[in-house]
């Protein structure tokens, strides 16, 4: 005879009144304890104040318009990690321009893929040495965006391709899905929320991109990586900055806030809306307040007619 469900009564909760006091969290608290009669413990506050500063910024621009120069300054401040998927970390380049070349660690090796398993490998590391030792990394740098996702799209099509080789199919190899893109897309993301979710500084760099709406045919300008991956990105760090080098208008700067087709933000509310020589070290000035545009010397740099990033394309 076949077994029939008896409907489970659920036990009624009586809330606490609204008048009933508080408990003490007690101080030898363990994991996180969650009871509707009882106070939750575990829950780790902590002050605003207490907290240690650090900052998620995105460099993003043409070739040759220091991104990686400005985010390499963090060097100065400490030990940084690079992932040099642009392979544009030169000793000689950077200690050209001030720049303590003997505090930057880079990966991958010379020859090294770049893949998801990799990258989540770093973060661990990194991860742990900065639970044992705060102090023991300053910063990491994606350089660039553009080229590490490209790098792990490569690697989910390969994977996708394997796989259909091994079902004894024969698949175009230069041919990318379109849910190689998605799969892709999900790697990226989990990435970029690990490493800025880091107890450092995070920096990343990515080529410009120029987007023309089919609707309208409104140009925008953003960094170099595909439509979701630039939304989640532009959302997840601090400070966009678009750089411009150097040219008739002035010397290296920046575009701190959003104006016209130019994507750009200024979550701190510091830094002027053109910045001269835009490096991690001057922006960490503005928002440690040791600088400010009445301060800075290079306060001069003001757009000239339109706005001071590339002139468009048409």
């Amino acid at each position: 005879m076949p077994r029939v469900a008896t409907p489970r009564t659920r036990a009624k909760v009586n809330p606490p009144p609204d008048d009933a006091p508080l408990l003490p969290i007690p101080e030898d608290a363990g994991p996180l304890s969650v009871n509707p009669t009882e106070r939750p413990t575990g829950l780790g506050f902590f002050s605003l104040d207490e907290e240690r500063e650090v900052i998620n910024i995105l460099y993003y621009g043409r070739e040759g318009s220091a991104k990686s120069t400005n985010g390499a300054t963090l060097a100065n401040l400490g030990r940084v990690l690079i992932i040099n998927a642009e392979g544009g970390a030169k000793r000689r380049a950077l200690a050209k321009r001030g720049i303590n070349v003997s505090n930057i660690q880079v990966w991958p090796q010379r020859g090294e893929p770049i893949t998801i398993e990799g990258l989540q490998a770093v973060h661990n590391l990194l991860q742990a040495d900065l639970a044992d030792d705060p102090n023991s990394w300053v910063g990491v740098m994606f350089d660039s965006a553009t080229e590490i996702h490209q790098a792990l799209l490569e690697g989910v099509s390969s994977k996708r391709i394997s796989a259909m080789q091994d079902d004894g199919k024969n698949p175009d190899p230069w041919f990318t899905d379109r849910g190689d893109y998605g799969v892709m897309a999900k790697q990226f993301k989990h990435l970029l929320r690990r490493f800025r979710d880091l107890p450092c500084h995070f920096v990343v760099t990515a080529l410009e991109r120029r987007d023309v709406d089919e609707d309208t045919g409104a140009v925008q300008y953003g960094p170099a990586v595909t439509p979701g991956i630039a939304n989640d990105l532009l959302g997840y760090v601090d400070f966009v900055l678009v750089a411009k080098a150097e040219d008739e208008d002035g010397g290296f700067r920046a575009l701190t806030k959003r104006k016209g087709r130019w994507r750009a933000k200024d979550r701190f509310d510091v830094l002027p809306e053109i910045m001269g020589t835009p490096t991690v070290e001057r922006v960490l000035q503005y928002v440690n307040g040791d600088l400010t545009e009445d301060t800075d010397p290079l306060r001069h740099i003001k757009p000239t007619k339109g706005a001071p990033p590339p002139e468009d394309e048409e």
